[in-house]
């Protein structure tokens, strides 16, 4: 039930921004788009799998001087960037799925009816 609450939330804001067609530019077009739960999964993946690599870069290049401690963060970030791809590969998938649109042309034939 709150999802469904929270969709209908994000589905309203989405409508609400398409009825707005004045002043389209990047930034607005961000604006919708971050407005749905699986572009914030996606931000978030994005920044795990950044952030993972960084850290292996750095370990790699020897800035952390005590070896264990240098092997211990790369094993961390290892397993951050593999649990950032898939919440990235998870909500990618959510995006495209077949009940959607299955949904979206229902509801095309529900406004053109009307």
């Amino acid at each position: 039930m709150d999802e469904q609450h929270s969709r209908r939330w994000v589905e309203l804001g989405h409508t609400q921004a398409n009825n707005k067609s004045d002043r389209r530019s990047v930034f607005s077009y961000f604006a919708r788009r971050i407005h749905s739960r699986h572009m914030l999964y996606m931000m978030g993946g994005l920044s795990q799998v950044v952030l993972g690599l960084s850290v292996i870069t750095v370990a790699i290049l020897g800035l952390i001087k005590p070896l264990w401690i240098s092997v211990c963060l790369t094993m961390a970030a290892s397993i951050t960037v593999i649990i950032g791809l898939f919440v990235m590969f998870t909500s990618v998938s959510k995006i495209y799925n077949t009940k959607s649109l299955l949904q979206q042309a229902m509801k095309r034939v529900m406004k053109s009816k009307n």
